[in-house]
């Protein structure tokens, strides 16, 4: 549907100072869209005959064939059922925001039906065996279609201008093209337990969350070859056990720095201590920053969407952008995050520790699947995968 039918109230204004005003749809909308707009219109026009010659707030109810000089009226559609009297609007030749346009009031009803109606495909990665529907699927929001195309211990997921990059824990690296035919397998580092992964075309460059390790990786994305080793601390290498749980990165190309979230900054995450958030990792001055975010519990999916940090405090269920803005909250357990130019899609895993929030919440969702969540009006639609336990990172095709 053409977005000139959903002008703002000053265009409304604007486009009704040279045509007399006719509302289409009896019903709520009618005085709410007098309110809003500060116009009365001329006459409401309505195709229930049975109301047509009564008066609605001081204004006679017609049918649209008794309106005498059309071309002298503006439209305001003021009916729930617009979408299929924008067909019939469109049917008699006239134009979506220059003839009629929807009114504001029924901003709501527009957001809905874009968010269930969407028609999206969506990647994800399932980090659980493959004999156990681990892997990377493609689902479309509006057929329900579930399809793998890759099986596999799949964890973080990565797109770039060429490539699709997956880390798996049992293959390593896995670069796919757009068309989602694999081209090449990079081999990592023993014990790495690969987890989120950050590509960039531009430097050349893979990176990856080693969870296994306490650790990042580098990797020359033309060669594969293992380039550096990013540690967190020397604790891995005195107790050859992780202790910080390393998961998600991102490489910012602007400022050569490197993003990563884990569960504990200090290593104690194994002790119930769980102080997580990110730090930067200065690829220029080989420095770690930070860290830049805390008091994180089970962070994953750090980005930055639309210039600004985007993190999931996961065990909480928030939606963070920057490191103090909430902009969102869910029910469960959410891990895997990306964003077109309408909605986010975050992802949800079956809860593994809801009894730790038995003092918090007072409703833990046990469903896997994805959120189609609106950041302005805060509207979600949630498509559910009972046959699939966890989700680790989503990709908006």
């Amino acid at each position: 549907m053409n977005n000139d039918i959903w002008l703002g109230k000053k265009d409304i204004i604007s486009k009704c100072r040279d045509k007399k005003v006719v509302f289409w749809g009896n019903g709520e909308w009618v005085e709410k869209t007098i309110k809003l707009l500060n116009l009365v219109p001329t006459y409401i026009i309505d195709n229930n005959k049975s109301i047509q010659g009564h008066y609605e707030k001081g204004v006679k109810i017609i049918d649209y064939k008794d309106l005498i000089d059309k071309e002298n009226y503006f439209i305001i559609i003021t009916t729930g059922s617009f979408k299929g009297l924008v067909r019939e609007l469109k049917e008699k030749s006239l134009i979506e925001g220059e003839d009629f346009v929807c009114s504001p009031v029924l901003n709501n009803l527009k957001i809905r039906d874009e968010i269930i109606f969407l028609d999206k495909n969506i990647l994800f990665s399932v980090p659980a065996p493959a004999c156990d529907k681990g892997g990377v699927y493609v689902y479309n929001t509006k057929t329900k279609n579930l399809n793998q195309i890759f099986s596999g211990k799949s964890r973080g997921l990565a797109k770039s201008e060429n490539y699709i990059c997956l880390g798996d824990e049992i293959e390593g690296i896995i670069l796919f093209d757009h068309k989602l035919n694999i081209v090449n397998k990079i081999q990592v580092l023993d014990n790495s337990i690969a987890h989120g992964v950050s590509i960039s075309e531009k430097h050349n460059k893979i990176f990856m969350g080693n969870s296994g390790r306490d650790s990042v990786s580098i990797f020359d994305l033309s060669t594969g070859k293992h380039l550096d080793e990013i540690k967190i601390s020397d604790k891995f290498s005195s107790s050859q056990e992780a202790q910080h749980n390393v998961n998600d990165v991102f490489f910012d190309e602007n400022t050569e720095t490197l993003l990563i979230s884990m569960f504990s900054f200090t290593g104690n995450w194994r002790k119930g201590v769980y102080d997580g958030g990110v730090l930067e990792y200065d690829l220029k001055t080989r420095k770690i920053n930070g860290p830049i975010i805390e008091n994180m519990w089970m962070p994953h999916s750090i980005q930055i969407i639309d210039n600004n940090m985007v993190l999931l405090d996961s065990m909480r269920g928030d939606l963070y952008k920057t490191n103090n803005k909430i902009i969102g909250n869910f029910d469960g357990f959410i891990r895997g995050i990306d964003k077109d130019d309408k909605f986010f899609y975050i992802a949800q895993s079956s809860h593994r520790y809801f009894d730790r929030l038995k003092d918090i919440s007072l409703n833990i969702s046990l469903n896997c699947g994805i959120y189609i969540f609106d950041e302005n009006t805060k509207a979600s639609m949630f498509h559910s995968f009972p046959e699939i336990e966890n989700i680790h990172s989503v990709i908006a095709l």
